[in-house]
């Protein structure tokens, strides 16, 4: 019977489409006519309990009669056309389910689109007293919703009862649009429904879950957040901030789309077109901090390689792919855009554990790393080109596509509110138990706006304001992060030489004969106070070129990584001393000569893991990295415990390169100092590493051009050390 009720419509909704391309829109009589006919087809659909149909017959009736009453024949004849297409749409639909299901919000909104303005995306208006003093509170409870709920969006197999978190998610979002929509907040009010319409169709089945899915509803969230910010300082403007990308993706599934799942674009290699409107220093400071958030997302992976499940480092490396994804974003580089963003949500992946952090996992995430500084490289040569480049472009689709298969493996679901870690920071410290924060989360979960779980707990008497306060300071402690500017490297050297002149001019006239003929002791003690603060000046000035030597060792930790994988052997990087500081200048010279050493160590060194095992030894082998002051030097340290040096077979290649005579003596230091000349090595095959005896000479060389020296320890059978000393001109304290 249905299934005939529905041919009736169709046939209907045929004929309506038929008489428009012959609608006389001069004929008021002949257009109220045809709109009865919207009305025919709503009534029939609501005695026959098709409320999908009725809903949108009726909509379209509504608003064509508006459109015919405003007397503009341009906005009739659209808003018909339209209506005819979309009825049509949802009477297929429910006849044989193809395409999808119209949602009346969402038609609602597409009607008012038509009567705007052509370019014209949201209604400016100025706010009202009441509003504006209802703002500030709207945005912080807002951005904190949102930032619980980015956190509670995770990634998992196949969960059984995904329906409950949907519907969390759209109490979540409907709660936002109702009070942006009593604010007069257009545009967050409708990007709000369009994430409820997308959560109706998943709740309903209609569009099924896929890797995709909870990236496009961060992206509200991001988008949310990027608006009420705005709305902080320019109210007037934050009505304006488009919406109109994110509402196209939805489109594409309501009119196009059917019950697959939610595809994004295939990575596609695009040279970046620059725009230098901002000023081009705004891409090179973007070039500057990706580069260091790329150092510090691969410190961070690599110490995740012996700690898998460090929180600190997986978030740390999650935050340095999602800022630069960020800045990218804002600066319209999409190669750089897609590949951050896929690596993030790999990372994301793993920091709610649907993903373990492994080595595949590892491997493609300092592969992204690695193509991302290409990226950055070529940019850095189109800013200094004006946007031109000559270098033949990388394509970092492979890396991409190598990442998703990883990310595609795990069938997604949108999960609900889990326990918050505030929460569970409050059992530990015994202020509540499990049952309280169950009651507390149950509480949340059917609040419209979801409060903060520590307002909940106050307000049902489980926990002080003081206590809720305490547990928030321990939640986010040591989270800071330093504050810093960038300054031209010009700029720094003229202030040092001003420094330094400032001293000797200070003290030129202290030294003055006529200045110390006064005998006022006020002046005396200004002077020397003066003294003091221009020494002060000059010191905190000579500190300014000390960086932390940790890049160097990172840099070295970053090559063993992938040296030991080629050469398939076990190898723990440890660290020490990471954070003394050595003048800028330095730290480019000792790259050379640390990379030689470490090679040799890695190469020579360490046996394979099958050799060290036979020896009883640990299969895995140990490389440390050191930095330290002793009796005024810095020494930096590279140590291993391997095999140690041959001393017999050093002595052997020497007498048979003439550096020795047969019979001669010598003392272990002087022995070791021969491997340091020009093509002296006791490697018997030369490999792509190591062997043809121009690594330790580069060593020596750079070390002799700072005035240093080289001592080697090694005992056969547990290892060697290189001690590299300098003089400590070079450094500074680690707190200066």
């Amino acid at each position: 019977m249905a299934e005939n009720i529905i041919e009736q419509i169709e046939i209907l909704s045929q004929a309506f489409s038929a008489q428009l391309v012959m609608l006389d829109v001069s004929s008021q009589e002949g257009i109220k006519e045809f709109l009865s006919q919207y009305q025919q087809i709503a009534d029939l659909a609501r005695v026959n309990r098709l409320s999908a149909i009725e809903k949108v017959a009726a909509l379209c009736h509504e608003y064509a009669n508006a459109a015919f009453l405003k007397n503009d024949k341009v906005l009739f004849k659209k808003t018909l056309s339209f209506s005819a297409e979309i009825l049509s749409k949802q009477i297929a639909y429910e006849k044989d389910k193809t395409g999808l299901s119209i949602h009346p919000d969402w038609l609602i909104r597409k009607f008012k689109e038509i009567d705007l303005p052509q370019g014209e995306t949201a209604q400016v208006h100025s706010f009202s007293d009441s509003q504006l003093r209802e703002m500030p509170d709207f945005i912080a409870h807002a951005k904190t919703i949102i930032e619980a709920t980015k956190k509670e969006i995770a990634q998992t197999v196949n969960h059984p009862d995904h329906k409950d978190y949907i519907q969390a998610l759209l109490r979540v979002f409907h709660g936002i649009k109702g009070q942006a929509r009593i604010l007069g907040l257009v545009n967050i009010s409708d990007l709000c429904c369009e994430v409820e319409i997308l959560l109706d169709r998943l709740k309903s089945k209609k569009i099924n879950f896929s890797v995709e899915m909870p990236g496009l509803i961060l992206e509200a969230l991001d988008l949310l957040n990027n608006l009420l910010d705005l709305l902080k300082n320019n109210p007037e403007e934050a009505l304006n901030g488009d919406i109109g990308r994110y509402k196209a993706k939805i489109d594409n599934l309501i009119i196009h789309g059917d019950k697959k799942s939610v595809v994004t674009d295939e990575f596609s290699p695009k040279i970046p077109v620059l725009d230098f409107s901002y000023g081009r220093e705004v891409i090179e400071e973007f070039i500057s901090e990706s580069r260091e958030h790329m150092t510090s997302a691969e410190e961070a992976l690599l110490k995740l390689e012996n700690d898998p499940q460090d929180p600190e480092q997986i978030n740390k490396a999650l935050r340095d792919f999602h800022t630069v994804k960020g800045l990218a974003s804002f600066l319209n580089l999409d190669d750089l855009r897609v590949l951050t963003h896929d690596t993030e949500a790999m990372m994301d992946m793993v920091r709610r554990a649907t993903l373990p952090f492994t080595h595949e996992i590892s491997e493609a995430a300092l592969a992204s790393i690695d193509a991302i500084r290409k990226l950055l490289d070529l940019l850095s040569e189109q800013v200094a080109n004006n946007g031109r480049l000559e270098s033949a472009y990388f394509d970092a689709g492979p890396v991409d596509i190598a990442i998703r298969n990883i990310v595609n493996r795990v069938t997604v679901l949108v999960v609900g509110f889990t326990k918050s870690k505030l929460g569970e920071l409050l059992i530990e410290k015994g202020i509540i138990t499990e049952t309280d924060l169950n009651k507390a989360l149950d509480k949340q979960k059917k609040e419209i706006l979801p409060k903060k779980i520590g307002e909940i707990l106050v307000e049902e008497r489980m926990a002080t304001v003081s206590q809720i306060k305490r547990a928030l300071d321990d939640q986010y402690k040591g989270d800071t992060i330093e504050a810093s500017i960038k300054i031209p490297v010009a700029k720094l050297d003229s202030l040092i030489e001003m420094a330094g002149k400032l001293v000797v001019t200070s003290a030129q006239i202290s030294g003055n004969p006529h200045v110390k003929s006064f005998e006022d002791k006020r002046f005396f003690d200004d002077m020397q106070q003066l003294g003091r603060i221009v020494q002060n000046i000059h010191d905190v000035s000579m500190s300014l070129r000390m960086v932390a030597i940790k890049p160097v060792f990172q840099k070295m930790t970053r090559l063993i990584h992938d040296l030991s994988r080629k050469m398939n052997k076990d190898v723990e990087v440890r660290i020490s001393g990471d954070e003394l500081k050595i003048d800028k200048n330095l730290v480019d010279l000792l790259g050379d000569p640390l990379l030689h050493m470490v090679r040799n160590c890695l190469d020579h060194g360490l046996e394979s893991p099958q050799e060290r095992l036979e020896k009883g030894k640990p299969a895995k082998g140990i490389i440390s990295l050191s930095a330290y002051q002793r009796s005024g030097n810095i020494v930096i340290e590279v140590k291993d415990d391997g095999r140690g040096i041959n001393k017999d077979k050093i002595l052997k290649k020497a007498i048979e390169n003439g550096l020795l005579r047969e019979g001669e003596q010598v003392d272990e230091n002087r022995l070791f100092q021969l491997m340091f000349i020009p093509g002296f090595s006791t490697v018997d095959k030369v490999t792509d590493l190591s062997g043809r005896g121009v690594g330790m000479d580069v060593v020596r060389e750079n070390i002799e051009q700072l005035k240093g020296k080289i001592e080697v320890i090694s005992e056969e059978g547990k290892g060697s050390i290189f001690l590299l000393e300098l003089p400590l001109k070079f450094c500074v304290p680690c707190e200066a």
